[in-house]
């Protein structure tokens, strides 16, 4: 006979109960689409209104309900982000189901896709619907570039508990306290957001776009306003558009970099610290070699007018923005093109970003590991091999650490491509496809729209995994499936 165990009930009430107060305060993101509803006129402004009360109501009765009476351990915290995200994603199909009148799958991907950053979207025409519920979709993309764990409690929550779960997201502590760690995160944010609109504004894009876009782009997530995506823009401002995507790859950049660069360099004021910090500028040396790979190839090809907009794709998919400049899905672009940025979206940003992927110190101890492999083969059987990397000596448990996430991380996307081939997508389009959408990256070489629906359920599960990290949702389910 099935029992839950009275650990196991202790432990589902620190988690519903934590989840429960992120819960309460993510129904307060619904005052902003509010907000931009009566500024444009909207006669859906009661709408978020009552979903405020409702989510946020909800938070505070699971708050009350299971309040907890044991201190919290770090397997609560890393179970607390995982079921944040889901009850996250939850909350934003809201909007989407009842002012759009869509399903609920569709309204969980256009969710899913929005709180991951991924960025990928089924909606045919985004500037024939509500501005309010536009800028929902990038608020909500913007709160899951920061951290929705970390976002919802700034300066709020001071415990132990939520203090692990800010360390669970990925973001490293900056300050020994919590409360102004979030703060200088939070900062940080909003100051690279704020110059990004500043900046639009000033190239004469109108203030509604200049939000969206800013936030877009330093969430790393890519949403678009417009069907034609930023041909928009080539089109409206002929001779200065080149300088609205300089914008757009500056912010995209910033969101790619470690949280704790930024504060480095926001405190000092010295920018060298980009420089210095060994992730940094890997980040930079790989793409500028990509890019001139791939531009050698267009000049080769006689395409050299080509070169700036995949430049701009390339910086795009290692981000994990997913601005796509080919607006036919990359159809006459080639293989080489292809593979290109799929490779780079695989590899993704720095640890602590808003990008996506197994990130680029990963990716290099990888390379540094094999590099020690080759070294040992062809040394004498006496040789010690100095296994250093970033000036630390590396222990093998590291490198197998890295391997096994690697590993399960490439076994993700080869299984979930599989299932997309099995519905009769193309090799090369599943791999395209669930590569970056596990990355969060949101590049495609298919229309979203024509996803049938278990396409949309496993490309889900993907962001989730890839957002997350693997780790919290195996432990989830773990718990779940735990007598």
């Amino acid at each position: 006979m099935m029992f839950i165990r009275p650990s196991k009930r202790v432990d589902s009430r620190i988690i519903l109960s934590d989840a429960g107060n992120l819960v309460f305060w993510f129904g307060f993101a619904f005052l902003a689409p509010m907000v931009v509803s009566l500024v444009y006129g909207e006669p859906i402004w009661h709408y978020y209104l009552f979903f405020f009360m409702v989510v946020s109501s909800l938070g505070y009765i699971m708050r009350r309900v299971f309040r907890k009476h044991a201190e919290p351990f770090a397997r609560h915290a890393i179970l607390t982000i995982a079921l944040t995200w889901f009850l996250s994603a939850a909350v934003g199909t809201i909007p989407f189901m009842v002012l759009l009148g869509m399903g609920p799958l569709d309204a969980g991907f256009e969710s899913t896709a929005a709180i991951t950053t991924t960025g990928l979207s089924i909606i045919p025409h985004p500037e024939a619907i509500p501005k309010s519920l536009l800028f929902w979709r990038t608020l909500e993309a913007w709160l899951g570039g920061i951290g929705i764990i970390s976002v919802a409690f700034y300066g709020i929550m001071q415990s132990e508990s939520m203090a692990r779960i800010v360390l669970g997201e990925g973001h490293k502590r900056l300050m020994p306290n919590l409360v102004n760690s979030a703060r200088e995160m939070f900062k940080i944010y909003m100051a690279i957001t704020l110059i990004g609109v500043i900046s639009l504004l000033l190239l004469s894009v109108n203030m509604f776009d200049a939000v969206n876009y800013s936030m877009s782009a330093i969430s790393t997530t890519g949403s678009e306003p417009y069907s034609e995506g930023l041909q928009h823009y080539q089109a409206l401002l002929p001779h200065t558009y080149w300088l609205v995507d300089s914008v757009l790859v500056f912010l995209m950049l910033m969101g790619s970099i470690g949280f704790v660069v930024h504060y480095r360099v926001f405190k000092s004021k010295n920018i060298l610290f980009y420089v210095r910090d060994f992730e940094t500028r890997y980040l930079f040396i790989i793409l500028v070699f990509v890019i001139l790979l791939i531009s050698l190839y267009l000049a080769a090809n006689n395409r050299p007018q080509e070169i700036g907009s995949y430049a701009f794709d390339s910086v795009s998919s290692m981000t994990g923005a997913g601005f796509q400049m080919n607006t036919n899905f990359f159809r006459d672009t080639g293989d080489f093109i292809v593979a290109t940025l799929l490779v780079l979206g695989f590899v993704g940003g720095s640890q602590g970003s808003a990008s996506g992927g197994v990130k680029v110190e990963r990716f290099l101890l990888l390379l540094k590991a094999a590099y020690w492999r080759i070294r040992k083969e062809i040394s004498p059987k006496e040789t010690v091999i100095k296994r250093s990397f970033e000036g630390k000596t590396v222990g093998i448990e590291e490198v197998a650490d890295v391997a096994l996430y690697v590993f399960i991380y490439g076994s993700s996307i080869v299984i979930a491509s599989g299932f997309l081939i099995a519905f009769g997508y193309g090799t090369v389009d599943s791999l395209f496809v669930t590569t970056l959408a596990q990355a969060n990256a949101g590049l495609t070489t298919v229309p979203p729209a024509y996803f049938e629906a278990p396409v949309k359920l496993v490309l889900m599960v993907v962001m989730f995994l890839g957002r997350l990290e693997f780790w919290p949702i195996l432990a989830l389910l773990a718990f779940l499936f735990r007598r």
